[in-house]
């Protein structure tokens, strides 16, 4: 029987058009797909024929307050996390567990944190699917983040210096995820990995969505990850899959 598969993504068009390019493919191969996402894309999504589900946070995508707030510069991550997505976990962990009921496996963008979080709870077979090299956060091939590009600097230094900004980068996030770790109590789960780093990859299967050109596979990358070359949704033919 054809898989049934839930694909939960959030953010920008950014991060819905690979995601449904995934859909697509796994349609033209006999799938059933469903992506779970911010209600504000629901027409985008059933356009392609593929199902929709909720999952929050519901917010603008563009000229919204909160989201002009989440891409400043500086402070825009901590905005993010803080005050969008960890307060909205427990809302989008109720959408997407009940899509979930009717899925066989499930797909996650990295932000999507209820759904990494229902994934776990129920056991579903899990794979996380990662737009750009940026989130392995590897220490030999670390990322140059916008809010400090002088890091790029210090990458020469190698992986011994990298991995302690890293470990700064930890000691500063992981007070934010005081929300996450209460949730995953109320539902018997352990504290688990902070949801930045190690917390979003899942441990079955890690898909990269991106050219060995960005990003050669690094020893301290998730295990099982497999690249795929960059996945491309043509929005002239809805009827197409992911072309790599």
């Amino acid at each position: 029987m054809p898989k049934r598969v839930l694909i939960a993504t959030t953010g920008s068009l950014g991060d819905l058009h690979p995601y449904l390019a995934i859909g697509l493919e796994l349609r033209s191969r006999g799938a059933t797909v469903t992506i779970a996402t911010n209600n504000y894309y629901r027409t985008r999504v059933e356009q392609t024929g593929l199902r929709f589900a909720p999952m929050g946070p519901h917010i603008a995508p563009i000229n919204s307050e909160a989201m002009q707030q989440a891409m400043d510069l500086k402070k825009g991550p901590e905005y993010l996390l803080r005050h969008i997505m960890y307060p909205g976990v427990p809302a989008a962990y109720v959408e997407v567990i009940d899509a979930l009921r009717r899925a066989d496996v499930i797909v996650t963008h990295p932000i999507a944190y209820a759904a990494h979080i229902a994934a776990e709870k129920t056991g579903l077979s899990w794979i996380s699917a990662v737009p750009s090299p940026t989130v392995f956060f590897s220490r030999f091939d670390p990322p140059v983040l916008a809010p400090y590009p002088f890091l790029a600097n210090l990458r020469p230094l190698g992986p011994s210096l990298n991995g302690l900004i890293f470990r700064l980068a930890r000691a500063t996030t992981k007070p934010w995820m005081a929300p996450i770790s209460r949730f995953r109590a109320s539902l018997g789960l352990p504290p688990g990995h902070d949801p930045v780093f190690e917390g979003q990859h899942s441990p079955q299967r890690v898909l990269a969505l991106f050219s060995r050109v960005i990003g050669e596979p690094q020893p301290d990358w998730p295990p099982r990850t497999l690249i795929t070359g960059f996945v491309f949704y043509d929005q002239s033919s809805h009827g197409q899959g992911a072309r790599s």
